[in-house]
């Protein structure tokens, strides 16, 4: 990933300091020269990216210096000072200038990314780093080899101000989830003098008017189309990253049109979390629904019935959530959170009715668990796919523990409706689509290069939704695991015995029999029959079968999913350590 953001820097910043080159030394009148090179980087105003706009500025206005200069020392080393004169055409071009100026600038400070120092120290120091590697050249101080050797010790120290100044290619490797390397900026500042260097070098080869051989017209002609055919090809290599980049950030992805559905099940949500006010589940941090008091269950569900009756109007309307892409995360974290208040308020219900021995009532309230799940994500973000995976996740843990108390009829009532929720489930893609879409607004050109060098790569990190498939997967996996433990619960409930295959189960109990989601060649779910029962699983995150084995735990009790088959006895495997409930009634009776 590093490797790729130095080539996009090299590339920038050499082609930005070889125009600016130009414009400092072109016979052309000064206004053209500086309409041609503002004009080329305003192209960035379009994407909008103002940053590397103003350091690009920044970045020529120091090589054009620098020129000046070294031109004012030579004609005072000749005794020929340079006669300065302004006439009023030249003072109405420089207002041309400002007026573009005063119009920039106002949309440059409403940038929220604006980091003042970096864009300084970027376009300083760049600019600096192309003088060097044309003074390496042509400077007049000893032979050019002799500038080349002090050029490339002088380059790694100017790259020093970056390493200490910069945060803003920083960011862009953190957000990467790349341990930002101190050394990234001494090969970049390297190969940009060099590249400078060798293409001015190229350029004095194609002015040269003479062959030193016999000077003949027509080798001076093939001499030139040489080195002009490799200066093209040389500029076109050097351009390269950076317009594939530019074409990338001014095409960025269409806001998708979604139908929003009248009644709006999403509206019921939201209502439903308004009414949730203060209470246990929602406040009480230490409250847990399987453990906790019959009376003080009783007393945190009543509080939060209307909220889950309100929440189970909404699962019988289509649901689909809004997204404002001009937006940030920060919009969405209270609704996140009271999502999961929710899903926790549906598991105390599903428990109380346990206490009380209502298993239908047990069933319905888990099942209804997986349906929020599943209909409160629709619509969203990546992070509100998460949430609505987990909220899901719990239903299907207590459903897949209730399977044993569940009758023959039960199970296939449940069946059918896991089957009709995994049926309704959004696809992954298309939440990777409007997070995409919502990182490119909300983000601007940052997040979408963010974006681009992730997809260059194909190194996905953690802030790219394009990295998040496995979840949606496992949790389609867990499903029909789940479907699965339930046909083969009713199986053995009316056939007093467990079938040899999954396909024995078809079409009675299922339609099919399931795929494992996580298989690469979308082979079935894994079943076998054992001494104490039967196994069954699916071959987990890594996509290989490994008989069943459990994931491999770290000396924290965190499970590497990425090792070992998925289980749901392992999954969803209950605490050893939790309190029961008869310690938990017990504390509640010495606390009255």
């Amino acid at each position: 990933m590093e490797m790729a953001l130095a080539a996009l820097l090299v590339s920038s910043l050499t082609c930005v300091g070889l125009l600016a080159l130009w414009a400092a030394t072109s016979s052309r009148h000064w206004f053209l020269r500086t309409a041609i090179f503002v004009g080329t980087l305003s192209l960035l105003l379009l994407i909008p990216a103002y940053e590397p706009f103003v350091a690009f500025v920044l970045q020529g206005a120091v090589v054009v210096a620098g020129v000046q200069l070294a031109r004012r020392w030579r004609r005072a080393s000749a005794d020929s000072p340079a006669k300065t004169q302004y006439s009023l055409a030249t003072l109405l071009q420089v207002m041309v200038l400002v007026a573009i100026a005063s119009a920039v600038a106002p949309k440059v400070w409403q940038s929220e990314l604006v980091d003042w120092p970096s864009i300084a120290i970027i376009g300083s120091a760049g600019g600096l780093i192309c003088l060097t590697g044309c003074w390496m050249r042509y400077g007049n101080y000893g032979s050019w080899t002799r500038r080349l050797l002090i050029g490339l010790v002088l380059t790694p120290l100017l790259s020093v101000a970056l390493l200490l100044v910069d945060s803003f290619v920083e960011l862009i490797l953190f957000a990467l989830d790349v341990e930002s390397p101190v050394w990234l900026w001494v090969p970049v500042s390297l190969a940009i003098a060099v590249t400078t260097f060798l293409f001015v070098w190229f350029v004095g080869l194609m002015s040269s008017s003479s062959i030193r051989s016999d000077g003949a017209r027509w080798q001076s002609y093939v001499w030139r189309w040489t080195t002009g055919f490799v200066l093209v090809a040389y500029w076109c290599c050097l351009a390269l990253p950076s317009a594939v980049v530019y074409y990338h950030l001014i095409t960025p992805l269409p806001i998708p049109t979604e139908q929003i559905p009248e009644p709006n099940g999403y509206d019921d949500f939201r209502a439903a979390w308004a009414m949730l006010g203060a209470n246990l589940l929602v406040d009480g941090f230490n409250f847990e629904a399987t453990t906790s008091p019959v009376v003080q269950l009783r007393t945190a569900v009543d509080q939060v019935l209307p909220a889950l009756n309100k929440a189970r109007e909404g699962l019988t309307r289509p649901a689909l959530h809004q997204i404002d892409y001009n937006t940030g995360i920060d919009v969405y974290i209270d609704e996140l959170q009271k999502m999961r208040s929710l899903a926790r308020a549906f598991r105390a219900q599903g428990n109380l009715a346990m206490r009380d021995q209502d298993i239908e009532a047990v069933m319905k309230t888990f099942l209804d668990s997986i349906d929020y799940g599943v209909h409160v994500r629709r619509g969203g973000l990546f992070v509100t796919e998460l949430v609505g995976i987990a909220c899901a996740g719990v239903g299907r843990s207590d459903l897949y523990h209730l399977r044993t108390q569940l009758t023959a009829e039960q199970c296939r009532r449940a069946i059918e409706r896991l089957a009709n929720s995994l049926a309704n489930t959004e696809p992954h893609e298309q939440f990777e689509y409007r997070e995409r879409v919502w990182m490119q607004q909300s983000y601007g050109w940052f997040g979408h290069l963010l974006q681009i060098l992730a997809d260059l790569t194909g190194d996905y990190q953690f802030f790219h939704p394009a990295g998040f498939g496995k979840p949606f997967l496992r949790e389609q996996a867990e499903m029909r695991l789940l479907i699965a433990e339930l046909a083969l619960q009713a199986y053995l409930l009316e056939h007093d015995q467990l079938p040899a295959r999954l396909a024995e189960l078809v079409p009675e109990y299922l339609p099919e029999v399931p795929v494992d989601p996580l298989s690469q060649d979308s082979s079935p779910l894994n079943y076998r029959r054992t001494d104490d029962g039967y196994l069954l699983y699916s071959v987990g995150e890594n996509g290989i079968d490994d008989g069943g084995a459990a994931p491999q735990v770290d000396e924290d009790g965190w499970a590497d999913t990425n090792t070992g088959d998925l289980r749901l006895d392992i999954a969803f495997a209950l605490d050893e350590e939790e309190e029961t409930e008869e310690d938990a009634e017990a504390s509640f009776d010495a606390e009255q």
